[in-house]
């Protein structure tokens, strides 16, 4: 029965769940705590239902759209209890006001209060907090991280599995050994990527639904809200929590036990295969209760992880993110503007124009900039498609009737290039 998904141990084990009941207190005895709704609500979908699309729907009930973003945000904190990953670490961009900060927050929202931490912090500063635990949630909302902040995630996602120690000296001169905690996630949220590759190349590149249409959902849903007067249902924030709260309970290995059929497209970096499996291990870890185990108790992934882990990638590399090519929202809008122009140079105030951004922005996305905390680069350093031209042109001054020479700054443009460097990546299992 369950198409293979429920044999008879979980059919069993339904049945023994109803024929319990609370047993009397005896004389004199206080009566037993009543069992917690949620908890048993949580197992209920985590044995028979689907925990993922619940937890998305909760997710939607307080956030319009953004279902991939709530997605990667998901699959990130499942990773957490998957013994053999690296971790999972989501990077969302897109233009301020938009949702990055109200889509991390809802799905913080969502898990026990115990695992959050959010605000800005200094560069060592999580090395002396005490307080924090295995398996916390780290939100970066908007925050320009500096160098040292940005090494220290480094060291944090390679060695995801293991705390990573900072030696300093006390004022009395005496050597005190700091900690981050394993297993910690981190989540950025900003308009601009950090700047750094080795960082982007750690995360899963998600971007915001900023689009007209998704604004004018927002507004409905706004307005919807205020005349209830009420937010999401409580109870399905609860029961949330407390499917976190079982998988957060044991780190499990997962088996992908079909890992040689598994084909991609590109595999130029080494890093986004290696997300991809995590991605499918991820999925089954969530799925736990309604997967088989092997010898050793590892859990074991099944095709339809595979199907999921893989629509999801592709929407990474497509139409709502930058996993393989890096790129912000802005960015990938940039090169796509320019691209429906059918051009093969332009300046910036042809692209400023075309876009409707200001022109220090528009300057900004094909340049990159330095601030006093981290450098950010752009699109002449991301993309091949896209070269600098430093010229000089001759003309005549109007009114005046002399030639003049001035510098003008001009940008190439190969659309075959920009075609094949954008195409994506494509991933499927083979039958053979």
């Amino acid at each position: 029965c369950g198409g293979g998904a429920q044999r008879w141990p979980e059919l069993r084990g339904m049945y023994e769940r109803r024929q319990k009941r609370t047993p009397k207190p005896k004389e004199g005895e206080a009566p037993a705590p009543p069992a917690d709704e949620h908890r048993e609500r949580a197992l209920a979908i985590l044995q028979n239902g689907d925990p993922l699309a619940f937890l998305l729907d909760t997710f939607n009930k307080a956030h319009v759209g953004d279902r991939t973003v709530a997605e990667c945000l998901a699959m990130s904190l499942a990773s957490q209890s998957v013994e053999n990953t690296n971790g999972l670490h989501v990077a969302v961009s897109g233009n301020s006001g938009k949702g990055k900060t109200h889509a991390c927050t809802t799905m913080q929202n969502l898990i026990p209060d115990a695992y959050k931490l959010k605000g800005t912090v200094s560069d060592k500063a999580l090395y002396y907090d005490d307080d924090l635990r295995p398996g916390t949630v780290l939100l970066f909302d908007d925050v320009s991280l500096s160098l040292d902040l940005q090494e220290v995630l480094k060291s944090a996602t390679a060695n995801f599995r293991e705390p990573i120690e900072h030696r300093t000296l006390t004022t009395e001169r005496k050597l005190r050994v700091c900690t981050i905690p394993e297993r910690c996630v981190w989540w950025l949220a900003k308009v601009e990527d950090l700047g750094d590759d080795q960082v982007m190349n750690r995360m899963l590149t998600v971007w915001i639904d900023d689009s007209v249409e998704q604004d004018k959902r927002v507004f409905e849903h706004m307005k919807e809200a205020e005349a209830a007067g009420r937010g999401p249902e409580k109870d399905d924030v609860l029961t949330c929590r407390a499917i976190w709260e079982i998988v957060k309970a044991e780190v499990l290995p997962v088996r992908v036990p079909f890992a040689r059929r598994i084909q991609s497209s590109t595999t130029q970096n080494r890093r986004n295969p290696g997300m991809l499996f995590d991605l499918i291990k991820c999925r089954a870890r969530l799925f736990f209760l309604q997967r088989d185990r092997d010898d050793a108790g590892a859990v074991i992934a099944r095709p339809e992880d595979f199907t999921a882990a893989a629509n999801l990638y592709r929407a990474l590399s497509g139409t709502a993110g930058g996993q393989e090519t890096k790129l912000t929202k802005n960015e990938a809008a940039a090169l796509a503007t320019v691209a429906g122009m059918g051009v093969e140079v332009f300046t910036v105030r042809q692209l400023q124009a075309a876009m409707g951004l200001s022109y220090q922005k528009t300057y900004r996305l094909l340049h990159g900039y330095n601030n006093n905390r981290a450098a950010y680069a752009g699109l002449l350093e991301k993309c091949p498609a896209v070269s600098y031209i430093d010229a000089t042109v001759t003309g005549e001054m109007l009114g005046v009737g002399e030639t003049v020479r001035r510098r003008e700054h001009y940008f190439s443009f190969d659309p075959e290039v920009y075609r094949a460097w954008s195409s994506g990546a494509t991933v499927w299992l083979d039958e053979d």
